[in-house]
């Protein structure tokens, strides 16, 4: 890591994994979105909150969101779109 800033909570997620979630990324909603809401946790730690995934493809109002999660620490609900 010589030469490169620590970003907080890097090693808690892994240069692997920070790897396959470019890769889904990348591949828009075929595989991001199944792949996140199975990683919800570290997305979560990252954040610093405590997510549990509601539902995918939630209906919010007229539109429809990729995650709707929980923040079971501050009791709030987070939507999540990619």
């Amino acid at each position: 890591m010589q030469g490169r800033t620590r970003r907080p909570n890097e090693g808690e997620t892994g240069r692997s994994e920070e790897d396959v979630a470019s890769r889904r990324l990348a591949e828009r909603g075929e595989g991001f979105h199944p792949w996140l809401a199975e990683n919800v946790d570290k997305l979560g730690s990252v954040l610093g909150m405590y997510l549990q995934v509601v539902e995918t493809e939630a209906s919010v109002g007229e539109f429809s969101a990729d995650l709707l999660a929980r923040d079971l620490s501050a009791g709030r609900d987070v939507v999540i779109e990619n």
